[in-house]
């Protein structure tokens, strides 16, 4: 299950249709359009261009910025999981396989 999952969230109209999660110290706004993609599949780094790569870190796993980083202080490590994922698990149109 996704950090997402587990989130309150609310929802707006005005100006734009959007959902905005949180927990006690932290919140992400995520435009309507780009939370469907997300629920229909799509990863959440292609799903989401709008939101922060330190956001949806949050929304993935709960982990704040600064500390995925400070988990993975080498980048090869990061960037070989990443990479692997993508080769393994992600269809060219960017949905999972």
């Amino acid at each position: 299950m996704r950090y997402i999952d587990t989130l309150k969230y609310k929802e707006e109209y005005l100006p734009v249709h959007q959902y905005t999660f949180f927990d006690h110290d932290h919140e992400v706004t995520v435009p309507a359009e780009e939370l469907f993609a997300y629920r229909q599949g799509k990863l959440m780094q292609i799903a989401m261009p709008s939101v922060s790569a330190d956001d949806r870190e949050w929304l993935m796993t709960g982990l704040k910025p600064g500390q995925f980083d400070a988990i993975f202080q080498d980048n090869n490590i990061a960037e070989q999981f990443l990479e692997d994922m993508q080769d393994n698990y992600m269809a060219p149109d960017g949905y999972y396989q």
